[in-house]
């Protein structure tokens, strides 16, 4: 499941539907979610089946935002516009609302009540009178919280809330100045300090409206920092629930659909789904997918890509058979995958590569020797003889030696009792070769024959 080829026409589809060149980006993004979606559901037809998927994924999102509706000329379509990325109301919700009174005369009506009800002693930071009420509401807010309550900074997303508020008669402060939102309210008090996914609670469609992908990005930012997150190994550890744990499981939930690995992959382009703890479902349904990420798990352990290799340059690379096992494969994230094949890494490879690897080629075969060992030990000598070292008749007796089978990784071939070498050079290659040599052609030490230049044989 590669989003990567279908980035082209994802980007095409933003441009085709972008009112301005910033919006490019955040419709992009829409259209990524969309066809991660629609992949999931593993159309027969894929190409066709995502790119409507993309295209009705932004049209969905414009229509929510109130973008693409047709008004006609100096219409009114500006008034669905969200007031800023702070503010959640629209131009809409100002128009014909109740004015309440917002002036100097209530913000000091209030002060009067809290004097009343604490004393000067804890409203000393109010003594001056501010030349405008919000920066006086922004005040009271931080007094009853600070010299009030003596609500530790770092506890006031937990304890501050509507009825925080409300039980201490700044209701009416909350609801003229700040939309009746304790987070815009405190938000304002505190200069930001506090983000919205810190709260117990995220304010109310904070994930939705046409700044979502940049609180999104802004969260990621901050999440990836607090993880610690600097690689894409780091991702590897991470989890739906450490979102949660972060305040970001509505963010996972609303606008990633729950994917960690597409979340992440906004921070780190290079992410790839098999580098997740858990890949997600259908990831390595696409024969290229599998490739992939079985090239990356060599390149992570220090060895070469082996897809373009002949067989007897991927025996060479003796440290397949050194890592090649089931612990290293899932540790590097291809449980998924390995179950696939049975938990089997020998037919994870070969049946992945299998131009590359033969049965000897690594560990961990033991399946494909059960059956016949003998045949198939038989084919390894001859490949061994034949396409590895390219001896030629005349030439395997002379090299054939038993130090030659133990350097080149036979002896597992050669001791094996089902298998019937006896650890003999001579029985090996008579099994590949029947009655073509004798027994002497392999015997060392015999008298050498040579001839001198008359043609004579010399002893």
């Amino acid at each position: 499941m590669d989003l990567a080829i279908y980035e082209p026409m994802i980007k095409a589809t933003a441009r085709r539907f972008a009112a301005t060149p910033s919006e490019i980006d955040d419709l992009a993004q829409e259209g990524r979610i969309a066809a991660w979606k629609a992949l999931g559901r593993n159309p027969i037809d894929p190409k066709p089946y995502v790119r409507r998927a993309v295209e009705y994924g932004i049209i969905q999102r414009l229509q929510h935002n109130g973008r693409i509706k047709r008004n006609p000329s100096g219409g009114m379509s500006y008034l669905s516009q969200q007031i800023s990325e702070e503010d959640d109301r629209v131009l809409e919700n100002l128009i014909g609302e109740e004015r309440l009174p917002t002036g100097r005369e209530f913000v000091e009506g209030v002060k009067e009540e809290l004097r009343q009800k604490y004393g000067r002693h804890f409203l000393k930071g109010l003594q001056e009178k501010e030349r405008f009420p919000k920066v006086t509401a922004s005040k009271i807010i931080r007094t009853v919280i600070e010299d009030v309550e003596q609500i530790p900074f770092e506890q006031i997303p937990e304890r501050v809330n509507s009825d925080f508020f409300s039980d201490r008669g700044l209701e009416p402060l909350i609801k003229i100045f700040y939309n009746g939102s304790p987070y815009m309210a405190v938000n304002e008090a505190y200069s930001k300090a506090i983000l919205a996914w810190e709260w117990s609670r995220v304010p109310v469609n904070y994930w939705q409206g046409p700044f979502r992908m940049k609180r999104a990005s802004d969260a990621l930012t901050w999440f990836v920092k607090k993880r610690k997150i600097k690689t894409i190994e780091d991702c590897g550890r991470i989890i739906g629930e450490d979102f949660v744990d972060e305040g970001l499981g509505g963010m996972l939930r609303q606008i990633f659909n729950e994917g960690t690995y597409i979340a992440l992959k906004t921070q780190f382009p290079e992410l790839r789904p098999w580098h997740m703890r858990h890949a997600p479902a259908g990831t390595f349904d696409n024969e290229e997918n599998r490739k992939d990420a079985l090239n990356d798990y060599l390149i992570a352990q220090g060895s070469k890509i082996i897809q373009n290799l002949s067989p007897e340059e991927t025996y060479d690379q003796i440290s397949l058979r050194k890592f090649l096992t089931k612990k290293s494969v899932m540790d590097f994230g291809l449980c998924t995958l390995l179950n696939r094949y049975g938990r089997s890494v020998y037919r994870m490879f070969s049946e992945n590569f299998p131009e590359q690897i033969l049965p000897w080629t690594i560990k961990n075969a033991k399946s494909v020797w059960k059956d016949n060992p003998r045949e198939t030990a038989i084919n390894a000598v001859k490949w061994m003889l034949e396409d590895y070292l390219k001896l030629e008749g005349e030439e395997i007796p002379v090299y054939a030696t038993k130090e030659l089978f133990w350097r080149l990784r036979f002896s597992g071939i050669m001791t094996n009792k089902k298998i019937g070498f006896h650890s003999s050079p001579f029985e090996a290659v008579n099994a590949v070769y029947p009655n073509v040599y004798s027994l002497d052609d392999f015997r060392r030490g015999k008298t050498s024959v040579m001839i001198d230049l008359e043609g004579k044989s010399v002893a």
